[in-house]
């Protein structure tokens, strides 16, 4: 084992989607979609009596729940009747038990956020707006459905508690500005709103890498003290940014004119941020000793748990490379290249196993130490996202939330 590599498991908190979530499924859940007459959904209790859709999926911190976001069928619609076969103002969260167990409904929403704890469950409402300032704003339930109470006014969307538990960042529009959305922050008790920046707007329209990395463009500090974000101010060249959680100390971290993407990952102490820029880049959090890594495009990065070392992997376009490189910045160690093309890697929390899927093929995992791979489903996966021990995947498939293991157990169907 080699020095980058000594006591490396790596962690990674970020929520992941696949990249077969198509501008469909985002058209889906972010519009209220015109069209044909339904019926009730959920029958008004726990029990999914009607043709769905299943997007979004969450494990919850002690990965026993899984939470989702269930969109109805138009039952009358006929191939080229409607808009959209989904009825995107009626979506609802629901929790399902991993071991296929109970499924609860929690209310009429998507874009569900974990509380630390488990006990909560943040998510936007839904409404009957059209447009993103309309969406019904963020409201905060019991993770068993019980006391559901709203935080925001309409607008809102993309929750993610802070690691504390005390606050919720996300996202809000306005009517006039199309282009970017506010940052704010609130307490978890509805109390305590404030701005701290602006953020890129969500582009419905283009095939998006990653639609959850476009839904929040942000993310806070292991500490909760800060956050990371995507300034909006240039058109297209988006810049990373680090503020207080009361919007004090905005500050430019990334190098002046680079063009970052949608990614970056704090460090375990929150000292640290890594992010994309066309290259692996570390930066202290207050803008100091940066250094370039990796001379190539990431897709994806786990920090080791004492956070000198970073192991990455990176798609090209006849395969991946992963490797693992120091905070130092001594040179990267290659540990395996292959040249399948992928068209998505998803590292587990503990950093030891990668999930990948190639076009139009099921997903498989593979262990890093020493380099071993096995295929888990036979099917393509819409979107798919690592349990928080690292010992099962749920994932969607043909519109379906499954739970499988990564020993290769048998895959289990929870969205019955």
């Amino acid at each position: 084992m080699t020095g980058n590599e000594s006591g490396f498991r790596g962690v990674s908190d970020r929520r992941r989607a696949s990249l077969w979530r198509s501008v469909f499924i985002a058209a889906v859940l972010s519009l209220a979609l015109a069209g044909c007459g339904g019926v009730g959904f959920g029958g008004g209790g726990d029990v999914l009596d009607e043709p769905h859709g299943v997007y979004e999926p969450s494990w919850s911190p002690d990965g026993r729940s899984v939470v989702a976001t269930v969109v109805p069928r138009h039952p009358d619609c006929s191939r080229g009747g409607c808009r959209s076969p989904y009825d995107g103002s009626r979506s609802e969260i629901w929790v399902f038990d991993a071991d296929g167990g109970e499924k609860r409904r929690i209310g009429r929403g998507r874009e569900a956020a974990w509380s630390p704890d488990g006990s909560r469950i943040a998510y936007a409402r839904a409404s009957g707006g059209v447009r993103l300032h309309e969406w019904g704003g963020i409201s905060v339930a019991d993770a068993d459905g019980s006391d559901g109470r709203d935080l925001t006014g309409a607008g809102a969307h993309a929750p993610s508690w802070s690691h504390d538990g005390r606050k919720i960042a996300f996202r809000r529009y306005v009517a006039s500005q199309v282009d970017t959305a506010g940052l704010l922050t609130i307490r978890a008790d509805g109390e305590g709103l404030t701005r701290v920046g602006a953020v890129p707007g969500v582009r419905v329209g283009r095939f998006p890498r990653v639609l959850q990395r476009e839904l929040r463009p942000f993310a806070w500090s292991p500490r909760s003290q800060t956050l990371a974000f995507l300034d909006a101010r240039g058109a297209r060249n988006y810049e990373l940014h680090v503020a207080a959680a009361d919007g004090t100390g905005q500050r430019r971290v990334s190098p002046a004119g680079a063009s970052l993407s949608w990614q970056f990952w704090w460090s375990p102490s929150g000292e640290w941020l890594a992010f994309d820029a066309g290259a692996l880049h570390v930066v202290k959090r207050d803008g100091s000793e940066r250094r370039l890594l990796v001379r190539e495009p990431v897709w994806d990065v786990a920090w080791s748990p004492d956070g000198k070392a970073l192991r990455f992997v990176s798609l090209r376009r006849k395969g991946l490379r992963v490797g693992v490189v120091s905070l130092a910045g001594r040179r990267p160690i290659v540990q395996r290249e292959e040249r399948q093309p992928l068209v998505d890697a998803v590292w587990s929390a503990d950093g030891r196993m990668l999930a990948v899927q190639r076009p139009r093929r099921g997903i498989e995992v593979a262990a890093v130490d020493p380099w071993s791979r096995r295929r888990l489903t036979r099917q393509a996966a819409q979107e798919w996202v690592w349990s928080p021990d690292g010992t099962r995947i749920a994932f969607v498939r043909r519109d379906e939330l499954y739970v499988v293991h990564v020993d290769g157990g048998q895959v289990r169907r929870l969205s019955r």
